[in-house]
């Protein structure tokens, strides 16, 4: 699987492709339970579904630099990111397939069971990117 490098400002982290892909997934879920109808939200949701139905190896983009510009949209994904964190934190150290493949939008790309220490660990990047200041 290939890497995908996420910027903000002048900061970049590369992520496993399909370690962003699992968490970005979750974030779709997470967020549509959250989204408050607020057409920024609505926008950035409606883009990482697009990021996820045509991915393609090393090209995710969730255009983290247009989200942190705006606070209530970096404050609408550090929330995400919080319910993805206590999701995986009672998940044990094995994310079910069954719960991944839920809502799965990404065509040609199989998943199984996934390791939960590896998606911890891309939610604590993208918070860590997200967070620190421009």
């Amino acid at each position: 699987m290939a890497t995908s490098i996420q910027a903000v400002h002048n900061r970049f982290q590369s992520f496993n492709d399909l370690d962003l892909l699992v968490v970005l997934h979750l974030m779709i879920r997470k967020a549509e339970a959250l989204c408050e109808g607020q057409p920024g939200q609505l926008e950035v949701v409606n883009h990482w579904r697009r990021v996820c139905e045509t991915y393609g190896p090393g090209t995710i983009d969730l255009q983290l630099d247009a989200v942190v510009l705006d606070r209530s949209l970096k404050q609408f994904l550090l929330r995400v990111l919080s319910e993805i964190e206590t999701e995986l934190d009672v998940s044990g150290e094995v994310y079910a397939a069954r719960l991944i493949k839920d809502g799965w939008r990404t065509p040609g790309v199989a998943v199984s069971d996934y390791n939960t220490a590896l998606l911890r660990s891309t939610t604590k990047n993208l918070r860590t990117l997200v967070e620190q200041p421009a």
